[in-house]
């Protein structure tokens, strides 16, 4: 499930058209089997997949399933164009699925301080730049 491949809007519309389409019948023959939990790890992007919308649209697209999911903040790296949502935006990404009685997981970031989370390791430039923004 890409939400990135051309945008937002793109991105909303292929999952809503995966809610409708065929990948429906696949996850109900999935679900019927009732032998194994799905684990779904999301990927939480800053303004591009973040919002309460998309909270729901994943939602519509799991339901029927036994899914436990595990929201993952990004990591920024090197030259990137994303970045993570704020911890409030996480939270309420997180609540949204709550309600809607998905167990959900909202992993946090272990090393970031240090350029030693996942994705982070090795990456000077950025680390150079933390190290920038802490000293002023």
């Amino acid at each position: 499930m890409r939400l990135l491949s051309g945008g937002l809007q793109d991105g909303m519309r292929l999952l809503r058209d995966r809610t409708d389409g065929s990948s429906s019948k696949s996850k109900d023959r999935y679900a019927s089997t009732g032998k194994r939990e799905i684990f779904i790890e999301y990927v939480l992007l800053k303004d591009l997949n973040d919002g309460l919308e998309h909270a729901d649209l994943l939602a519509a697209y799991l339901e029927g399933l036994p899914v436990k999911v595990n929201l993952i903040p990004y990591n920024a790296q090197r030259r990137t164009r994303f970045f993570p949502p704020e911890l409030e935006q996480q939270k309420a990404f997180f609540q949204r699925l709550r309600e809607k009685k998905y167990q959900v997981h909202l992993r946090h970031h272990k090393g970031r301080g240090i350029m030693a989370a996942c994705g982070q390791l090795g990456n000077k430039e950025l680390r150079h730049t933390q190290k920038s923004h802490a000293l002023v």
